[in-house]
């Protein structure tokens, strides 16, 4: 094998290399980009409950005033 083919070889390579690595970069972007929408939504989820807690709190406080 000559040098020159050695350089086209590894020219070869790292054009391949570099290809591979968009590609996972791409998929990664993806990836986080629905991660990020299932923390939203996790996030908005734990409100809602949170507010549900914080509304049946305040009726048993209601409540046992009421019977005090």
């Amino acid at each position: 094998m000559t040098i020159d083919e050695r350089i086209e070889a590894l020219t070869q390579t790292v054009e391949l290399l570099a290809h591979m690595h968009q590609d996972n970069e791409k998929k990664w972007d993806q990836r986080f980009g629905k991660m990020l929408d299932i923390v939203e939504r996790l996030d908005r989820m734990i409100q809602i409950h949170d507010a549900r807690l914080n509304g049946h709190d305040g009726r048993l406080d209601d409540l046992e005033r009421g019977k005090s």
